[in-house]
């Protein structure tokens, strides 16, 4: 319900570009937008995601099915982002995982904070499920719950 995304919201001026401009857009009514605003940025950059690489004619009615689906159904709507956002390896490495161990992943994944999803999905699978071919470079977050945004961030960022 309401009182979980009030710990979690919000998060200063760390609001992600995409999310902001689809607020700015003014392609919502206000209900849909107060509903995304209420939800952690990690559930935001989900939810718009999800609906702006929809084409449809309501985005409001689609924003709130998103909304409804990040609050009861998290994990699907997780994976239902990581299709759009993955590359064809890492999401492959993910679709081979058992159920307990795909769950473990996703339950990992913020897509609010890590700038590089399938590096880190990958090195999560990769600690999962042995490669034949084996190697491979390091993930992003290598450690924690969520990407630290480590130094490989900064090719071409500038940071």
């Amino acid at each position: 319900g309401v009182g979980r995304s009030a710990s979690g919201g919000g998060g200063g001026g760390a609001e992600d570009p995409e999310v902001a401009a689809f607020l700015a857009s003014g392609a919502l009514d206000e209900r849909a937008a107060q509903a995304i605003a209420e939800l952690d940025v990690s559930s935001r950059v989900i939810v718009v995601t999800l609906v702006t690489r929809r084409q449809c004619r309501n985005p409001s009615a689609v924003t709130w099915s998103m909304v409804k689906m990040v609050r009861e159904r998290p994990l699907d709507a997780k994976m239902e982002y990581l299709r759009e956002a993955l590359d064809a390896r890492a999401m492959e490495g993910l679709e081979r995982l058992s159920p307990e161990d795909l769950e473990s992943v996703l339950s990992q994944v913020n897509p609010g904070q890590c700038r590089n999803l399938s590096a880190f999905v990958w090195s999560r699978v990769k600690s999962l499920v042995p490669s034949p071919g084996g190697g491979g470079g390091g993930g992003c977050g290598s450690g924690g719950t969520h990407c630290a945004r480590g130094a490989h961030h900064g090719a071409g960022g500038g940071g």
